[in-house]
Protein backbone atom coordinates (compact mmCIF):
# COMPACT_ATOMS: atom_id res chain seq x y z
CA UNK A 1 0.00 0.00 0.00
CA UNK A 2 1.14 3.43 -0.53
CA UNK A 3 2.31 5.34 2.70
CA UNK A 4 0.51 8.58 4.22
CA UNK A 5 3.32 10.43 6.40
CA UNK A 6 4.49 8.01 8.72
CA UNK A 7 1.62 5.41 8.77
CA UNK A 8 1.21 2.37 6.46
CA UNK A 9 -2.47 1.50 5.74
CA UNK A 10 -2.86 -1.96 5.08
CA UNK A 11 -6.24 -2.53 2.73
CA UNK A 12 -8.58 -3.61 6.13
CA UNK A 13 -7.49 -0.44 7.82
CA UNK A 14 -8.15 1.70 4.81
CA UNK A 15 -11.48 0.26 4.29
CA UNK A 16 -12.20 1.24 8.03
CA UNK A 17 -10.57 4.61 7.40
CA UNK A 18 -13.10 5.13 4.43
CA UNK A 19 -16.05 3.63 5.70
CA UNK A 20 -15.51 6.12 8.39
CA UNK A 21 -15.16 9.41 6.43
CA UNK A 22 -18.05 8.18 4.95
CA UNK A 23 -19.70 8.60 8.32
CA UNK A 24 -18.39 12.64 8.40
CA UNK A 25 -16.26 14.18 11.03
CA UNK A 26 -18.27 12.31 13.97
CA UNK A 27 -17.04 9.31 12.39
CA UNK A 28 -13.47 9.70 12.18
CA UNK A 29 -13.70 10.76 15.29
CA UNK A 30 -15.10 7.91 16.95
CA UNK A 31 -13.15 5.74 15.11
CA UNK A 32 -9.88 7.88 16.90
CA UNK A 33 -11.27 7.05 20.20
CA UNK A 34 -11.44 3.53 19.25
CA UNK A 35 -8.09 3.62 18.59
CA UNK A 36 -6.64 5.62 21.40
CA UNK A 37 -9.14 2.94 23.95
CA UNK A 38 -7.18 0.02 22.06
CA UNK A 39 -3.83 1.47 22.76
CA UNK A 40 -4.78 2.61 26.62
CA UNK A 41 -5.96 -1.47 26.72
CA UNK A 42 -2.41 -2.77 25.01
CA UNK A 43 -0.48 -0.91 27.60
CA UNK A 44 -2.48 -2.24 30.50
CA UNK A 45 -1.14 -5.62 29.54
CA UNK A 46 1.84 -7.65 30.55
CA UNK A 47 4.71 -6.55 28.87
CA UNK A 48 5.43 -9.83 26.84
CA UNK A 49 1.59 -10.14 25.98
CA UNK A 50 2.14 -6.01 24.87
CA UNK A 51 5.05 -7.48 22.69
CA UNK A 52 3.36 -10.07 20.61
CA UNK A 53 0.44 -8.33 19.95
CA UNK A 54 2.70 -4.90 18.89
CA UNK A 55 4.80 -7.39 16.35
CA UNK A 56 1.92 -10.17 15.28
CA UNK A 57 -1.08 -7.70 15.18
CA UNK A 58 -0.01 -4.47 14.66
CA UNK A 59 3.21 -5.27 12.54
CA UNK A 60 1.52 -8.13 10.61
CA UNK A 61 4.63 -10.65 11.35
CA UNK A 62 4.30 -14.09 10.94
CA UNK A 63 4.37 -16.34 13.26
CA UNK A 64 7.97 -17.81 12.43
CA UNK A 65 9.47 -14.20 13.20
CA UNK A 66 7.71 -12.98 16.26
CA UNK A 67 8.80 -16.31 17.74
CA UNK A 68 12.42 -15.67 16.14
CA UNK A 69 12.43 -12.19 17.74
CA UNK A 70 10.86 -13.24 20.96
CA UNK A 71 13.29 -16.27 21.23
CA UNK A 72 10.54 -19.25 21.94
CA UNK A 73 9.27 -21.57 19.83
CA UNK A 74 5.96 -20.63 17.17
CA UNK A 75 3.25 -22.59 18.97
CA UNK A 76 4.46 -20.79 22.39
CA UNK A 77 4.14 -17.33 20.42
CA UNK A 78 1.08 -18.45 18.86
CA UNK A 79 -0.42 -19.69 22.52
CA UNK A 80 0.67 -16.60 23.95
CA UNK A 81 -0.87 -14.08 21.00
CA UNK A 82 -4.11 -16.06 21.85
CA UNK A 83 -3.78 -15.35 25.51
CA UNK A 84 -3.12 -11.83 24.62
CA UNK A 85 -5.82 -11.18 22.15
CA UNK A 86 -8.09 -12.71 25.11
CA UNK A 87 -6.62 -10.41 27.39
CA UNK A 88 -7.44 -7.60 25.33
CA UNK A 89 -10.50 -8.29 24.43
CA UNK A 90 -11.18 -8.74 28.23
CA UNK A 91 -9.50 -5.11 29.05
CA UNK A 92 -11.29 -3.28 25.92
CA UNK A 93 -14.92 -4.90 27.01
CA UNK A 94 -14.34 -2.57 30.22
CA UNK A 95 -14.67 0.86 28.51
Amino acid sequence: MKRSGKICLYPDEFASAVAAARKGPRGLVMRLEREIQLADCITKLAPDHQEVIILRSLQRLPFDEVAARMDRTRPAVQMLWARAVSKLKDLYGEF
